[in-house]
């Protein structure tokens, strides 16, 4: 059976869709009808806060005249760069953040297994010929 995919919302939209449940304007389920989507989405996008409005963040830096604002770090120059190489360097940001997302459980795991088995990773000594 063919399901008909909905429409993707803008990160603008699931921003006031979020700002509408924190602000108490309705439940999960009454905003879930307001924005044509189901109750379990709004629940993700409220936890998923704070990486939305990074991602917005990051676009507004990496296309500030579609804001028709300079937002340029603190000793940085303002360039221009193609939507094609803006687009890429997005792609590649979001990919080094799951990348160091997926690292840094990997070392929570490991530091995990040391404390089970009542190993100090201080006391362990380094493997030789590595280099840091």
């Amino acid at each position: 059976m063919y399901k008909a995919k909905k429409p993707q919302l803008m990160v603008s939209q699931k921003l006031s869709a979020i700002e509408d449940y924190l602000e108490g304007r309705g439940s999960y389920q009454e905003i879930a009808e307001a924005y044509n989507v189901s109750h379990v989405t709004i629940l993700n996008w409220v936890a998923q806060k704070d990486s939305l409005i990074a991602e917005c963040l990051e676009c507004a830096r990496m296309y500030p005249e579609a804001l028709n604002l300079s937002i340029v770090s603190e000793g940085e120059s303002p360039t221009k760069l193609s939507n094609e190489k803006q687009l890429e360097l997005l792609k590649e940001n979001r990919r080094l953040k799951i990348e160091e997302s997926r690292k840094e459980d990997h070392i929570a795991y490991l530091e995990s297994l040391l404390e089970l088995n009542n190993i100090d990773p201080n006391k362990m000594s380094k493997k030789k010929g590595r280099s840091n």
